[in-house]
């Protein structure tokens, strides 16, 4: 029996299909859902920051200042 349209996207999706109790796929295709696309955007803007580091290894010291980068 043919699956309807929505029957069949989602069977593409899960890899699976259930009547047939056969995987053609290892793992399932998701899609990240974002109801705020200006908070994403603001928060690439932003950037992100690091605190002040030290870290010592015998004789050797290194310190990093306390700073920031944005993402692309």
């Amino acid at each position: 029996m043919p699956f309807s349209v929505r029957e069949g996207i989602n069977i593409f999706l899960s890899g699976f299909i259930k009547t047939e109790n056969m995987r053609f796929r290892d793992f399932a295709l998701s899609f990240k859902i974002a109801d705020k696309v200006e908070d994403e955007e603001e928060q690439k803007q932003k950037g992100i920051e690091y605190p002040e580091i030290h870290k010592k290894l015998g004789d050797f010291q290194l310190k990093i200042e306390k700073g920031s980068f944005k993402t692309s």
